[in-house]
């Protein structure tokens, strides 16, 4: 596949600077899932943020501001290869590519990473970070390469990848199958970020992952004991029920997310 590019202006949600900024049109045109999400970071002001673009119709259709700054340089990333962390996540996939990441093994999709440069044993050593250091309880957690010919079979793409995660190593995120927003991620990367310790924090990420899904298990397992309850009906069931909880803190999408992938659709009508 020839990586051509072309330019697009984008403006930034916060501060409106402008600039064309050149994006990988040749995946973009082949991309037959939903919006394109986009790391800027640099690129155009200080803010970093992410602009959706609308491989349809070949604009951006908006942008969200991602309330996290944090720089990795390559040199420390050297350093990192030795011993793998949370920075290097944020240097190979970007902020907002380290939230889907994590929001994946959360709820156990499959990952799949677009590049004909990234280096095979990187994906060894993203995916044993999580099962052994990030979630131990979701040891099928996988992330793979995905072949460019998929991009040239976009029906085959589209039926074998729909509920996968795949980004490519320029920042890109090419498909997120879930309608979730991210803000359990994006506090989870801010407190752990604000820790300097590395083992103190993987400890704060990996309690604070297992207690959102002791959490989520505890209310589906509740949900069981009564009749089915409506979408609708469950934000006032978890207020009423579990206030102290991180569903009701953060919203019963995720509540809705768990149900699906765990596949105990029949607690929702």
């Amino acid at each position: 596949m020839t990586l051509s590019s072309e330019l697009v202006e984008i403006v930034c949600p916060e501060c409106k600077a402008t600039k064309k900024v050149a994006l990988p049109m040749d995946i973009l045109n082949q991309n037959k899932f939903r919006l394109i999400k986009m790391q800027v970071s640099e690129k155009i002001c200080k803010h970093t943020f992410i602009v959706f673009f609308d491989p349809n119709t070949r604009k951006i259709v908006g942008a969200q501001k991602i309330d996290i700054t944090f720089k990795v340089s390559s040199e420390e990333f050297k350093i990192l290869e030795q011993s793998f962390s949370l920075k290097g996540l944020i240097y190979l996939f970007g902020i907002y590519g380290t939230m889907c990441l994590f929001h994946a093994n959360i709820f156990n999709y499959s990952v799949r990473i677009f590049s004909t440069s990234f280096p095979e044993e990187y994906l060894e050593v993203i995916q044993n970070y999580f099962i052994q250091k990030i979630n131990q309880n979701n040891h099928s957690f996988s992330i793979s390469k995905l072949d460019d010919f998929y991009f040239l079979k976009p029906y085959v793409l589209t039926s074998l990848f729909a509920d996968t995660l795949i980004l490519d190593s320029d920042k890109n995120i090419l498909n997120t199958p879930w309608e979730s927003d991210l803000n359990f991620e994006i506090d989870l990367l801010r407190n752990a970020l604000s820790i300097k310790d590395q083992k103190k924090q993987l400890e704060m990420i990996s309690d604070e992952i297992e207690l959102l899904l002791i959490e989520l298990n505890l209310v589906t397992k509740t949900l069981k004991k009564q009749p089915p309850l409506k979408k609708e009906e469950l934000p006032t069931y978890i207020e009423k029920h579990f206030q102290t909880s991180l569903i009701y803190k953060y919203g019963t999408t995720l509540l809705e997310e768990y149900i699906k992938k765990t596949n105990q659709s029949e607690l929702l009508l």
